[in-house]
């Protein structure tokens, strides 16, 4: 018996399943959005698209999470980083999207929820969903993300 178990492969790497966040309508309304949006990657991904163009680039990438300069997000077991923030022709942050995530941060201590106001169509914006109107007007953006900071804190 003992001899029969040595000899089988190890099972493949799966990556581990969750249940958060829950797969409602919303949140996969979210996701396809980001990912009609430019993509969606997964943070180890993100730290490849970065290699070429910085020394340390998951280093880069994790004080970016941390420090709360872009969006990204657990889902099933993943850290995934929508690209619509990033100049892909040298993954630098664009300046616009990084003042609208700065103001966020302020406003929702939730990764999630801060992913979630891009891709929710916003009465600030006239029904328009910030991802969306952040290309046609960032400063409206920036205005209906500092709108929402002072309503998160009334």
């Amino acid at each position: 018996m003992l001899h029969a178990s040595i000899a089988r492969p190890a099972p493949a790497y799966a990556p581990r399943r969750t249940n958060w966040p829950p797969a409602t309508p919303e949140n996969m309304a979210m996701v396809r959005c980001y990912r009609g949006a430019g993509g969606l990657v997964t943070g180890d991904r993100a730290a490849t698209l970065l290699a070429p163009y910085r020394d340390q680039p998951i280093s880069q990438l994790a004080r970016w999470i941390i420090a709360r300069h872009i969006v990204s997000f657990d889902w099933e077991g993943e850290k995934l980083v929508p690209l619509f923030q990033f100049e892909l022709a040298g993954m630098s942050l664009k300046p616009g999207a990084r003042q609208v995530i700065s103001e966020l941060a302020e406003a929702f201590e939730d990764d999630l929820e801060v992913a979630a106001w891009f891709t929710r169509p916003s009465r600030l914006l006239d029904g328009v969903v910030p991802l969306v109107m952040l290309e046609i007007d960032q400063p409206a953006v920036l205005q209906a993300a500092r709108a929402e900071q002072l309503l998160v804190r009334d």
